[in-house]
């Protein structure tokens, strides 16, 4: 909120503040997910996620830097031990809610033995750390297209080895402008 107001007074904007505060970015808000979690799902070995935020930032007019997230995702790296996937989580149905799906080309395995499609949809809540992961086949080799939801959660293990800069583009002032980098 104290950037929203900064902005709003490097504007000139005085009485707009309180109006252009409350369309601030839900983002802007809650803290992005970024860590090493464990993945719990029944049924499934343990899993790892290493969750990092990737952030495109406002530059304003090029006369201050502003650091509020307008377009933000987050990378859900998986370990290749658990069996769960990994991929680009945004943020879906409110605020703290990230989903991302994911296409397994062999993640089905037909009663021949053969492997199938499958498709896996991850959502997770970033306030509480469960979620849901939805798996779909369709009808392939005889069997009937089918949707299972299984609960997980997810258990912070520890910050990411090397910090992440959630906004990365500087501009530092030159002649009254600012060249970003």
């Amino acid at each position: 909120m104290k950037r929203v107001l900064a902005m709003v007074s490097s504007f000139g904007f005085v009485a707009g503040g309180a109006l252009f505060g409350a369309a601030a970015p839900a983002q802007a808000d809650l803290p992005l997910p970024e860590g090493i979690y464990t993945f719990m799902q029944d049924g499934k070995a343990i899993g790892v996620w290493t969750i990092y935020p990737v952030c495109a930032q406002t530059v304003g007019d090029l006369r201050n830097n502003m650091e509020l997230p307008v377009g933000c995702l987050v990378h859900v790296g998986a370990d290749q031990y658990g069996g769960v996937r990994g991929g680009d989580a945004r943020q879906t149905g409110g605020e703290g809610h990230w989903a991302f799906t994911q296409t397994d080309l062999q993640g089905f395995t037909c009663p021949d033995g053969s492997k199938s499609k499958v498709q896996e949809t991850y959502e997770f809540e970033s306030t509480t750390w469960t979620g849901t992961r939805t798996t779909v086949n369709t009808e392939q080799c005889g069997v009937q297209a089918a949707m299972v939801k299984v609960p997980f959660q997810l258990v912070f293990q520890k910050p990411l080895p090397i910090p992440v800069q959630q906004f990365p583009l500087y501009c530092p002032p030159d002649d009254g402008l600012k060249r970003c980098r």
